[in-house]
């Protein structure tokens, strides 16, 4: 098991009920059918938890960036993306229905306010994770929470 399979199964990550197995060459195919190289540590994620999962408590999660809805720069954080069967909850799916989200932002994950997780595919800021604050423009509503996906899972925590 990996660090991030660590944190995750110890803060009561699990996949969502009554989701089915989805095939999993989907997902190994990823890089391919974005067009963008994906982390590794993302990669890693993907192999370990390849269907869509929550919480079983409230978790939070510490950026780097404070948005207005976070002054605090404390964000919930209700799912992380995968292979779903609901294609609200699907990676894949769910990136072909956003077509407002430039195609460098990977949607990983979301709150339950409408907000989006998104991994930064770009050169220049490869594997970033960013909050997406949707009252915002995309261009000015990006808060930057870690500088990897690792990072991001290592500040994942209960919330109090």
């Amino acid at each position: 098991m990996s660090l991030i399979s660590d944190k995750l199964n110890d803060i009561g990550y699990r996949p969502l009920v009554g989701t089915d197995q989805q095939d999993s060459s989907i997902l190994e195919n990823l890089p391919e059918i974005i067009c963008y190289p994906l982390p590794a540590d993302y990669l890693q994620f993907l192999s370990e938890f390849p269907i869509t999962g929550n919480f079983d408590a409230d978790i939070v999660c510490l950026g780097v960036e404070s948005a207005p809805s976070a002054p605090d720069n404390i964000y919930p954080i209700t799912l992380l993306y995968a292979g779903c069967s609901n294609s609200r909850n699907d990676l894949l799916k769910l990136r072909n229905m956003q077509c407002e989200i430039p195609l460098y932002l990977l949607i990983i994950g979301n709150d339950d306010g409408g907000n989006y997780f998104c991994l930064d595919l770009r050169a220049v800021s490869h594997g970033r994770v960013y909050f997406l604050f949707h009252e915002e423009e995309v261009e000015t509503g990006l808060y930057l929470l870690a500088n990897d996906f690792t990072s991001f899972i290592g500040t994942l925590r209960r919330d109090q």
